[in-house]
């Protein structure tokens, strides 16, 4: 199990005018490896995601009108009720003796302009056609998908720039993100990159 790095995949944007086009977005990328040790092969039928939370991190800076749909394995709709679960049908052949990876991205519906970067906490189950589950570990997921501009409006705050944020705001959010980190058996390198930025600028406001 490996939460790797950020990559980019294609979104769809739509600007206020209604103007729209396609496009890349940022997305962290969640990759089991499952190995089958058997001697006939593995069928993988489908892949539960319990979540136990989404939470926006950073502090709101303002927005615009347009919006962004993110080709995301896993959508997550803007007004789940946690804790819920989301399932993905699959048929993936695992030959014997052999290993494969798996990856998938997670991120919400619609993304807008100005959007927080957002955490979800989740714990993953793959589900074999023989009845037998995997599950992996609760993970912490960052969807660094509005990431810089929260850290640029933060940065402004704390350097006397203006705006909307406040540096109370800053250091409360630095805080939060500590205790998800340490409560999480699994953390993407995006949110613990995002909170060490965070601090940083927690210990000059």
């Amino acid at each position: 199990m490996d939460l790797d790095r950020e990559k980019n995949i294609q979104a769809d944007w739509e600007a206020g005018s209604g103007e729209r086009s396609t496009g890349n977005t940022p997305a962290s990328s969640l990759t089991a490896i499952v190995r089958n040790e058997a001697e006939n092969p593995a069928l993988i039928k489908q892949a539960d995601f319990k979540f136990d939370s989404a939470d926006p991190v950073g502090c709101p800076y303002g927005g615009g009108g347009s919006s962004v749909k993110a080709r995301y394995d896993i959508k997550v709709p803007g007004d789940s009720k946690f804790p819920s679960t989301i399932s993905r049908k699959m048929k993936y052949d695992i030959p014997p003796h052999e290993q494969e990876r798996i990856g998938f991205t997670v991120g919400p519906t619609v993304l807008y302009e100005g959007s927080l970067p957002v955490v979800y906490r989740f714990t993953l189950t793959l589900r074999l056609s023989d009845g037998k589950a995997l599950q992996i570990p609760k993970v912490s997921y960052m969807n660094p998908a509005g990431a810089e501009g929260a850290l640029y409006a933060a940065r402004q705050a704390v350097e006397g720039g203006g705006g909307f944020v406040t540096t109370e705001c800053v250091k409360e959010q630095e805080a939060a993100i500590g205790e998800i980190l340490k409560s999480s058996e699994l953390s993407s390198p995006e949110l613990r990159k995002f909170h060490a930025e965070l601090r940083k600028l927690a210990k000059r406001a």
